[in-house]
């Protein structure tokens, strides 16, 4: 069925439900009509009468699979409950598939730009396919908010040492082989076989849809960039807060810097040529963490760290972010960063509230709001206890 939200839902004889993201010209950021749509589609899904049997969530734009939430409609939002309720709908719909992703297949397909919370629907499926088009990043903290839409459940959850927690600060747009590498995504599908691929899920045996899947994936022949710097990862971002990871990346810059030749060119750039691809990356790395609101990087790396330490469900990481980003939705940074990234001063300096994250950690404010983490964690998990083989 047509779907004037942005959201087209079609039905197979087969059972398998297509909700496909449709806001043309935005990326398919996230209204709150596509949300509440994704919600109810989800949830009828669920129904023990329901038809449905596989779910596939993709996008009808190129360029995107979701860019994320819309933050300038919630930016323009009036009120503080009108933008909770939205910041509500938004997690509604999230843990809504990642719940049906408990019972039955959901196969989302990353192609083009996903962020924010499309990266959050895209991780709440079971079956994640990447095309060779997928970007895919978290990058709140450049608007004043600490990443959520499931974050602090499934980075945590990453296998490779503090890549998740790499993630959530920088912002990091990760290629595909960086999304498999880590874990984000379960396979890799060329764009120009997406059509293909939901024309055999559609008219096939379901019982067959990991073996089609199969037959359409091709190995990532990209190499990781996350790969190379697992190590520079793990030294700087396992810090105990934000300022010591700050600390940790000025040291290993200054280390690199002393190691890189006086002069380049010829054999020594060669034989330099991962030093040099460590300093390039590091100045990004410290480039990216420059970009973010102070507060909110503080904010989100004690956030992320306990939840690392907790190993949150899904229900509880979510309800951890709302009261944190509800909070942090009132404040200065996040219209000035609204207004800089997606608005009417976009390219400019936002002009933090905050400095520096020195500044940031000495504010009562945030030092309150880094209290009220730990007090909204443990109310979380007593609301919402964590199964004991939660993922």
């Amino acid at each position: 069925a047509g779907g004037t939200s942005g959201v087209r839902a079609k039905l197979a004889p087969n059972g398998l439900l297509t909700l496909h993201l449709a806001r043309g010209g935005q990326l398919n950021a996230l209204s709150a009509a596509m949300l509440g749509d994704i919600l109810d589609a989800a949830a009828s899904a669920a129904s023990s009468a329901s038809p449905v049997r596989a779910l596939l969530l993709r996008s009808d734009d190129a360029r995107a699979f979701s860019a994320g939430g819309d933050v300038r409609a919630l930016s323009a939002t009036p009120t503080s409950d009108a933008r909770a309720a939205i910041l509500q709908l938004e997690y509604a719909a999230i843990a809504a598939v990642a719940e049906l992703a408990r019972n039955m297949p959901v196969v989302a397909i990353a192609d083009g730009v996903t962020m924010g919370a499309g990266m959050g629907l895209f991780m709440a499926a079971n079956r994640r396919l990447v095309s060779e088009r997928a970007r895919l990043a978290m990058p709140e903290c450049a608007i004043g908010l600490i990443p959520d839409a499931g974050t602090t459940h499934h980075l945590t959850a990453l296998p490779p040492g503090f890549v998740g927690m790499y993630c959530a600060l920088s912002g990091a747009t990760l290629s595909p082989a960086d999304a498999l590498y880590a874990g984000l995504a379960t396979g890799h599908v060329r764009a120009a076989a997406i059509v293909d691929l939901e024309a055999r899920l559609s008219s096939g045996d379901l019982a067959g849809l990991d073996a089609a899947l199969a037959a359409l994936c091709e190995p990532m022949r990209e190499h990781s960039t996350l790969s190379r710097v697992q190590a520079r990862i793990d030294s700087i971002f396992a810090q105990p807060n934000y300022e010591q990871a700050c600390v940790a990346l000025g040291f290993a810059l200054d280390e690199v810097r002393a190691r890189l030749p006086k002069r380049g060119g010829g054999d020594a750039q060669l034989a330099d040529r991962a030093l040099h691809a460590s300093h390039e990356w590091l100045k990004e790395c410290q480039a990216r963490l420059d970009a973010g609101a102070p507060a909110a990087l503080v904010i989100a790396q004690h956030t992320m760290l306990r939840a690392y330490e907790r190993r949150l469900s899904l229900s509880a990481a979510l309800q951890l972010e709302l009261a944190v980003n509800q909070l942090l939705l009132a404040r200065t940074d996040f219209a000035r960063g609204v207004a800089c990234v997606v608005g009417e001063r976009k390219g400019q300096a936002p002009g933090w509230e905050h400095a520096s994250a020195e500044a940031a950690q000495a504010d009562p404010a945030v030092r309150s709001m880094l209290a009220l983490v730990d007090t909204a964690l443990a109310y979380c998990e007593q609301v919402v206890p964590t199964p004991p083989n939660s993922k």
